[in-house]
């Protein structure tokens, strides 16, 4: 997959919460993102989005006021740590051939192959979909808090 398809994901799940990260790297990620004002508008309105991360061989978080200091995730007990952060995705950019997503407290910087999604009751999620909701929300953002 093109870098350009990763950058687009986490674009696209701007203020997303990773609140569970399991798997290992190098390998397999799976991590759980919840975004509510995107899960609403989804059929059956899943309570989060499952991402797999194929063929990954880079994961760390770098929180912001830790003097670049990196925490490169190579064990499950470091995952978690970095779940228990429940970084809030704000955008991604890319450095070579690192994704690197800024979260609210820090960057979290990713190497992988490709992804897909599930919903939270287990659907398969393409990205066409997930970003046609997307801009279903945003189309609408604000409407619903004018008054008449």
């Amino acid at each position: 997959m093109h870098i350009d398809g990763r950058l687009a994901l986490w674009n696209t799940l701007h203020d997303g919460c990773i609140t569970q990260i399991g798997g290992a790297v190098p390998g397999q990620l799976n991590l759980r993102v919840e975004i509510q004002y995107l899960t609403e508008l989804l059929s059956g309105a899943p309570a989060w989005i499952d991402i797999q991360l194929e063929n990954v061989t880079l994961f760390e978080w770098c929180e912001f006021g830790m003097n670049g200091v990196i925490e490169p995730a190579v064990d499950l007990m470091q995952l978690e740590l970095i779940a228990s952060k429940e970084p809030e995705t704000l955008s991604a950019a890319n450095e070579g051939d690192v994704v690197a997503v800024c979260c609210v407290e820090g960057f979290l910087n990713m190497r992988y192959a490709s992804f897909s999604m599930k919903t939270g009751g287990g659907e398969y999620l393409d990205y066409e979909t997930l970003l046609k909701v997307a801009e279903t929300y945003w189309n609408n953002f604000g409407t619903k808090s004018k008054l008449p």
